[in-house]
């Protein structure tokens, strides 16, 4: 039965079974779990993993259900603290509440979901290791897991669905005998679905191991299966293929990052050797930390998405000098690149630089431009200089920057803003956040529960509600969970 001709509506487990033993293709037996899962629970979703040296990476094939961002299209490297590296490990299911940590956090923003009250993960194994995984959640509302008994039993058998996909592969395109069976279970799962047919092997035809350099040559052929191949040799090669990647950086342009009419693309859209960094995760960035200043903008551009794709800390400050670049497209994808990075310390000095250019840059367009930046990045220490900017030019702009740090709506207002200011610079942010639930200002409501969400997932609080007595009790709940964690932020 054809893929399209699958709609899932009324499965029994007993259909749910006969539609994925009728899949001939990755993409079939894919689609029949996410909408059988998504029959279950809110939202469903199946994605590929692959681990090489101790570093596992989860690739998006099919998900469900209601989602926010684009990010699960682009690899993911999997976070020591992060629920899916434990579940691979065992291998094991694993159903209830995802704990709150910076892995889990990047897991769900990668999926486009909010951390959940209940979740089920189910890695998919073939050969003895783990090549997929099914996940599905409830969203906001907790779940029995006798409920799932159907969706369990089905998940159970999708390892032997991909294994009997194998066999078929096996049947009609005999592979070289140097390829081991283990190591075709495990390509012939995670073949892309640009070339379904395609088994990557080690070897070339010829039966002589191709070097690095050859197979980076080969992401520049015209051939996107030939393409396919050499990226997956080079990403199971690991850091070692880095530096024959590094001297074709960024290979062949897909797509003109910096063009007015292209949104940021992803790895695989902008070019191959960039899609091949970017799935080697932290071993591709020292490659990228070397082109942030680079004279060729694709180059800077590619070098931000790397870090976009992979936050890393260490490279705060060259990534916080890309917000003034000549390129619109690289200043908006260097916000994207530090907004993970928010917390850390060392953001304090990409905030100081922030200060300095709006208050001193001799350039209208950049102290615009700065305190902007100081509002989307909810800088409360600029809270003063904002005050200020409020008898310049650049009232419309600091007055807004105010408004989504302080969550107050008093407008141009100076006096109202330094009245507001002198009792609450001694409470911290979040405070500021829990009272905007109860605002008048529907908006400011929003962001509030928005950003607190954002902070503790969410199983916290039920939404701001239009009721005022409503908006009370979800407001006594924050003031709980608040008084319990005391996050070190402001």
């Amino acid at each position: 039965m054809a893929q399209s001709d699958i709609d899932g509506a009324g499965w029994d487990l007993a259909q749910a079974l006969a539609h994925l033993t009728d899949q001939s293709s990755r993409d079939g037996i894919v689609h029949v779990a996410t909408t059988f899962a998504r029959g279950c629970l809110p939202f469903a979703a199946v994605f590929g993993v692959r681990t090489v040296d101790g570093v596992s990476s989860c690739q998006g094939w099919n998900r469900q259900g209601p989602v926010v961002g684009a990010l699960f299209a682009s690899p993911l490297v999997v976070a020591d603290d992060c629920v899916v590296k434990r579940s691979l490990a065992v291998p094991a299911l694993f159903f209830g509440r995802p704990t709150l940590s910076e892995g889990n956090v990047r897991f769900f923003d990668w999926l486009g979901r909010r951390r959940p009250k209940t979740m089920l993960l189910v890695p998919i194994v073939v050969g003895g290791r783990p090549v997929a995984a099914l996940f599905a959640d409830a969203g906001v509302r907790a779940c029995d897991p006798a409920a799932l008994a159907d969706l369990i039993i089905f998940s159970s058998r999708l390892g032997g669905a991909f294994h009997a996909l194998l066999r078929q592969h096996r049947r009609t395109a005999a592979p070289p005998p140097a390829l081991d069976a283990e190591s075709l279970v495990v390509d012939a799962a995670l073949l892309p679905s640009s070339a379904p047919d395609q088994v990557v092997h080690e070897v070339s035809s010829s039966g002589v191991t191709r070097t690095d350099q050859e197979l980076v040559a080969l992401l520049h052929d015209m051939d996107e299966s030939v393409v396919a191949g050499a990226g997956a040799e080079l990403v199971a090669r690991g850091a070692a293929a880095v530096p024959a990647l590094a001297a074709l950086f960024p290979g062949r342009l897909r797509v003109d990052p910096c063009a007015d009419d292209v949104d940021v693309p992803t790895a695989h859209a902008l070019s191959a050797v960039v899609d091949v960094l970017a799935r080697l995760g932290t071993h591709g960035l020292p490659v990228a930390q070397a082109q942030l200043e680079s004279a060729d903008r694709s180059c800077r551009f590619a070098a931000l998405l790397l870090f976009r794709l992979t936050p890393d800390a260490r490279c705060i400050d060259a990534l916080g000098a890309r917000l003034y670049d000549d390129e619109a497209s690289i200043r908006r994808l260097a916000v994207l690149a530090l907004v993970p990075l928010l917390a850390h310390p060392g953001f304090e000095s990409v905030l100081r630089e922030l200060r300095h250019q709006a208050s001193t840059s001799s350039a209208p367009a950049n102290r615009r431009r700065a305190v902007e930046l100081l509002g989307a990045f909810r800088d409360v220490g600029a809270i003063p200089l904002l005050v200020a900017a409020l008898a310049t030019e650049l009232a419309d702009a600091a007055a807004a920057a105010l408004r989504v740090i302080g969550l107050q709506n008093h407008g141009p207002r100076a006096g109202a803003w330094e009245k507001w200011w002198a009792k609450a610079k001694k409470r911290s942010r979040i405070d500021w956040l829990v009272d905007a639930l109860d605002s008048d200002d529907a908006a400011l409501r929003t962001q509030a529960q928005g950003e607190l969400q954002a902070l503790a997932g969410a199983d916290v609080g039920d939404g701001a509600d239009d009721v005022r007595g409503d908006r009370k009790r979800t407001m006594a709940v924050w003031r709980k969970w608040w008084a319990r964690h005391k996050l070190p932020m402001v």
